[in-house]
Formats: structure tokens, sequence, C-alpha cells
């Protein structure tokens, strides 16, 4: 190896090593002068791209690649330069092409092997996923975009065990990384490893308000800001730079002249990637029939893996249009559903996962709204107006969120009040071995719901009610052993925390009948699922909350008619569920209540809410066409 081959080896070996510490950019001038000298290097060409996406510099890209390509020539470095600017604009089937075409001609290019893999995990293929991400790894251990992805594809399969290792890995590689950092300290709260939890959760809270603090996007997502923390202030701060992510927002646009008219026959869109069989729709899918006909035409928007089945056929039987842009890019799709001719877009899914909500940003129609998916508040430049209520947003809390406020009166919650209930089920079925008078408290909220000042709260009640259990729901085994863990510690016997298996949603129904009270979870509580056990007639007992997601199972008792069944605190929530638990009438007094109110009350009222929101719509029609700003509204 000649002297200078010697040092361009050791100035290699320093970039790598300073990609894996994010710290390429202390190299932009000695990269970028090697570049110059030989554009399609074919050590240092994936090195110098990454810095100009890192750095924004798309113009300084597109004259590389045309330097590189300026005979007609492709290489490994172009081809897999265009995949990683391809699958940013989410254009992943030329992304995925490019880069097989990049690894065919280098087959030592672990980066096109990721983008591959990060494809195969977008369309959920987890198998090609994990066989791809494999591959990159074995060319190169310190990938760590590869490690990182490869940890999300595990966690999305519910594997987690592999997958808090495979982030502990990438935290090893790289200490302190923002975006490891959050998503560890989230799966070790969904799997009740809280010790650990405890020692993660101010790195990452302190990581976000740095971040905010300089003007940039924290790495803590909204949804996880929000599981975290009861404070809408803050999920508002990290939504608020989270929106930069989604491009540039385009500006409200003025009615046209002359202005359309105010009562004219509404275009409404629903934009959601879950119109299957997924708890959020089994909220909806009765609202669309109700939608009065002569004044509304309601239009399905969908986007994702393609899908079918009984509840997607039954939205589409139920809306006069049902349009499917599958995994068109951001351009294509914005087009689409301009196309569609849309007066008011509805967004069902907010700062969630597989969202499009970027279309609102984008101003896909003259009305934008986000309603369901995601509970915590909306920035102004995103959407024009959210949908609440006056409990998950009370006045005293109006500065936390961000655009305009559509109130509807009872609950913002829709209901589905035809929802089919499994043919019954023996209690012997589902609790083998349980006799009769063990009294059966239950909570199937996700394992991330689960705080340990919650669960310490639990084991007192089962304390104090000594022929009781604890019925859950948690769908991997690492959770249910750190939970059985965590009972043992507090002195109770593990198996008084029986785990429900992963059921049909309509047999799930016939079988929850069996538990005698829900216990709620507290920072983020039930919100379908609250709703689930209410329409199957078993009670349910929450605390009242201090931020939009732990609210909405106070807001759902009170449209049922229940107020009294929210705690104003965790000593009356325990106190109340010990006392309900030794007063057998008392408790079938509320049961009875419960039942009743699936036809005596708000919250099953589909007809009745769907009313309520198509006055929202047409109010803010009304000052769209008017030439006014969004502004609250309120139904009394």
């Amino acid at each position: 190896m000649t002297m200078q081959e010697n040092a361009q080896q050791q100035f290699l070996d320093m970039v790598k090593l300073a990609v894996r510490d994010g710290r390429l950019a202390e190299h932009a001038d000695q990269l970028t002068a090697i570049i110059m000298q030989q554009p399609d290097h074919p050590a240092f060409g994936r090195y110098y791209g990454l810095l100009c996406r890192q750095q924004g510099r798309m113009a300084d890209i597109t004259n590389w690649l045309a330097a590189i390509e300026a005979d007609g020539r492709v290489s490994a470095n172009s081809l897999t330069e265009r995949a990683a600017i391809a699958a940013m604009q989410s254009n992943i089937g030329l992304a995925d092409d490019l880069a097989a075409q990049a690894f065919a001609l280098d087959e030592s290019r672990d980066d096109a092997l990721t983008i591959r893999a990060k494809v195969a995990l977008y369309q959920r293929d987890y198998v090609r996923a994990d066989e791809l991400f494999r591959a990159a790894l074995a060319l190169d251990p310190d990938n760590l975009d590869a490690a990182y992805h490869h940890a999300s594809s595990l966690q999305q399969q519910k594997r987690m065990a592999p997958a808090i290792a495979m982030l502990e890995h990438c935290l090893a590689l790289r200490p302190g990384h923002p975006q490891v950092c959050n998503v560890l300290e989230y799966c070790y709260r969904r799997t009740a490893n809280w010790g650990r939890t405890a020692a993660l959760e101010p790195v990452v809270r302190e990581q976000t308000r740095a971040a905010i603090a300089a003007g940039g996007v924290p790495a803590e997502l909204p949804f996880h800001a929000l599981i975290r923390y009861g404070d809408d202030h803050y999920v508002r701060d990290v939504g608020a730079a989270f929106a930069r992510t989604l491009g540039p927002a385009v500006p409200r646009a003025a009615a046209p002249v002359p202005p359309p008219d105010a009562n004219k026959r509404l275009r409404i869109g629903y934009l959601s990637g879950h119109f299957y069989d997924h708890p959020n729709m089994h909220l909806i899918a009765g609202m669309f029939g109700h939608h009065d006909r002569e004044n509304f035409e309601i239009v399905g928007i969908t986007y994702g893996p393609e899908r079918t089945g009984p509840e997607r056929q039954k939205i589409v039987e139920q809306t006069d249009a049902f349009i499917d842009f599958g995994h068109a890019d951001n351009v294509n799709a914005l087009q689409q559903v301009k196309a569609a001719g849309i007066d008011i877009l509805v967004d069902l899914r907010g700062f969630t996962e597989s969202s499009r909500i970027n279309l609102c940003r984008q101003r896909a129609a003259p009305v934008t709204v986000t309603w369901l998916g995601y509970p915590g508040p909306m920035p102004p430049d995103v959407v024009d107006y959210q949908l609440v209520d006056p409990i998950i947003a009370p006045e005293q809390d109006r500065d936390a969120f961000g655009c305009a406020l559509a109130v509807l009166p009872s609950t913002y919650q829709m209901t589905d009040n035809t929802q089919p209930v499994g043919a019954p089920i023996t209690r012997a079925e589902v609790l083998p071995g349980l006799d009769a008078e063990t009294f059966v408290f239950g909570c199937f909220c996700q394992p991330y719901k689960i705080e340990p000042e919650l669960f310490a709260v639990w084991m007192e009640i089962l304390q104090a009610v000594p022929r009781s259990i604890l019925w859950l729901w948690a769908d991997d085994d690492l959770t249910r052993g750190n939970l059985r863990a965590v009972a043992v510690a507090g002195g109770i016997d593990p198996a008084r925390l029986v785990f429900a298996p992963m059921m049909q949603k309509q047999q799930h129904l016939a079988r929850v009948q069996h538990a005698d009270l829900i216990l709620d979870t507290w920072n983020y509580g039930g919100h379908v699922t609250t709703t689930d056990m209410l329409w199957a007639g078993v009670p349910v007992l929450a605390k009242r909350g201090t931020h939009f997601a732990s609210r909405v199972s106070q807001s759902l008792l009170h449209a049922a008619g229940l107020p009294d069944m929210v705690a104003d605190d965790a000593d009356g929530y325990r106190d109340k569920a010990i006392a309900l638990a030794n007063d057998p009438a008392a408790l079938a007094a509320i049961r009875e209540r419960v039942v009743a109110a699936r036809t005596g009350s708000a919250l099953f009222d589909t007809p009745g809410r769907v009313r309520h929101l198509e006055q929202l719509y047409r109010a803010m029609w009304q000052r769209y066409v008017a030439g006014e700003a969004p502004a609250d509204i309120h139904l009394s």
C-alpha cells in the first residue's frame, strides 16, 4: 500500500467512525475535496451523498450525480443515492428497484441493502425485511441505520426481547443516540422494565428540551411524548417541532371568487390507512351509513398495503366513492386527493404510525380536520381544525391546543351502535379453573399504558380483595414475565395475573363480559378499549386525567351517564375498586346502568353523533366561504 493509499485508508476509517458517532459533518471539507477530484470515488461517494442529505444540500447532490452520470454511465454510487432520495420522497417502488441495481453492481453496498430492507419494512414484509437487514449487518456490523431499523421490524412483530437487544447494541455503537434512546425507553416501558425506563426517560426528556430550544426536531415522537407525560403543553411543543419533518406548509388559500355555495352538498374525505379490521375502524364503521346523503357526499381515502375483508368491504359499500392510492409518493398522493375534489379532508391518524397527515399540511383540500387517531394537540400549520369535546380539551387548557377546535357537545369519540358481540362463551372457557366466587378485575389496554405507580395500586387492590384476580392482555413473553416479577416483589402470587390470548373482536367482546370491573389505565387511558367494555356491558373505573390522552375514558363515561365511575385521584380509584368488589349490590346496579347506556346514552347514539359532526363540517365550510380564518366552533 502506497503512502497515499495508506493515508486515504486512515481517513476512510475516520469517516466510518464519524458516521457511526454522528460526526460526519466534521469531515465535510476533506470529503468534499475528494469528491470534487473523483466524483464516483468507490469508497467515499456513499458518505458524500449521506453528508449532503444530512445537511439538506440537495443542489449539491444534483450536481454530484450529474458529474457521475455525465457520460451516461450508471454506478453503485449514483444508483444508491437516487434510491435514498426516492425513499425520502416515499417513492418506495423506485427506491427498491434502484437499490437492487446498485447492489448488483457492488455487493459490498450494505447501504443499498439497508434501503431495500427499509422498503420491505414499510410494506410490512417482515420476513424479507429481516433477511435484508441481516445481510446488511453481515457486511457491516456497525451499520447503525440497519441495526436501528431491524430493531423496529422486530418490535412491530412483537419480538420484544431481540428488538431490545438490537437497540442496546445500537446504543453501544453510539452512546446517547437520541433516536435509539427514545425507542429503547419506549420498549422498556412497553415490556414493564420500569427500572430501565426510569433511568432512560430523563435522558430522552432532556434531549427533547435541548433540541426544541435549539430550534431543531427532537427524536422523541409526539405519540411517545403523550404516553410519557400528562402535559399537553409539552406534547404540543414536540408536535410543533415534528411538523417540520412533513415538508413546507402550504399557506391557507382564500376562497375563490365568486365563493362556493355555503350550503352546497359537501364532499367529505376521510383519510386513513386503517380502513380494515383495526380498532379505530371499529369505532367508525357504523358512521358512514348515517351521513345525510342529500347534503354530504362521503369519500373514503386509504393507502398502504392492499387490504381485503368484510370490514373494508363494509366501508367501500357505505361510502359514495373510495380511493386507494397504495404506496404512492407524496406528490402522486397529493395529486390524487386534489383531483377527487374534496371540500373537507378529515385525517384519522394524526401524528401516529402510517400517517399521511402531510396531505393536510400541503392543502389537499380547502378545509382540513384531524380526529380520533392521535389524542394530542395538533399545530395550526398542519390542520385547520381538531375535533374535541369539553372534557378532553377543557377551557383552562385551551392554550395547549394549536389549531382551531371544533367542539362536540358529547364525547369526541365515535361509536358503532351496530357492532356485533360474539356468541355467549362460558366463564370456564375463558377463565378455566376459576371458581364462581373469585372477583375478576380486568384491564385490556396495551402494556405500554401501564405505569409502575398504577401497577402498585393494582397490587394494593388485589391485597385488599384476596379472592380476586387481575385479567390482563400482553402479547409477548417478556412483558408477561416482567409483570409477574413485579407482582411477586409486591407480595402477590403471580398466578393471580391472568393473561388473555389474542382473540377475534366479536369473541373478545363476548368473553370480557366475565370481568366484574375494568380498571382503566391512567396517563394514557382506554379509548377504543373503554368503549368496547361499555358496549359489552362491563363497568369501567377511571381516574381523572391531566391531558387529552388521559381524559378520554372520563369523556366516554360522562357520555354514558356514568360520571361517578371517574375517581378524582389514585386513592379514590383504589378505594372505589375495593368498595365495589365488596359490595355486589352496588356493582350490580352500576352494571345495569352500563347495559342501559347501550340504548339510552349519548355515547352510543351513532346517528345523533353524526348529525353533530355534520353541523361542525357545515360551520367550518361557511367560515371558509366567508373568507374567515379557522376559529373555535362550539355546538351547544
